[in-house]
């Protein structure tokens, strides 16, 4: 099958559009990390290949109504992100980091009732 007429950057956002098509279908990363990872994807081929879609970094937030839905987006991945910490420690320093970690949250606690 040969794509004549068909554009470099046409292809790009074609291929972008199936990978997610493909993931939402198969929930293998939630849906909303998804959506996300799209937005950022088209936003960060023109810098990051050269590759001009016709979309900038400011054409793919400005469907938020507000910059605060940005922020609190950002926000949210980054608690997401936080959840990872303990299960990265007790993969590589085993038990006795999580015992240590319990130790510190409760010595937290106790310390600023």
């Amino acid at each position: 099958m040969v794509l004549t007429g068909v554009t470099t950057p046409a292809l790009v956002v074609f291929g972008v559009i199936g990978a997610a098509l493909v993931l939402f279908v198969s929930e293998v990363i939630p849906n909303d990390v998804t959506a996300i990872g799209v937005v950022v994807t088209l936003a960060s081929i023109r810098p990051v290949l050269g590759i001009d879609i016709g979309i900038t970094a400011g054409d793919a937030i400005a469907g938020f109504a507000n910059p605060a839905a940005v922020t609190i987006t950002a926000g949210v991945v980054a608690i997401a992100a936080l959840d990872v910490v303990p299960i990265v420690i007790a993969a590589f320093a085993g038990v006795f980091a999580i015992v240590l970690t319990g130790c510190l949250i409760v010595f937290t606690l106790t310390c600023y009732r």
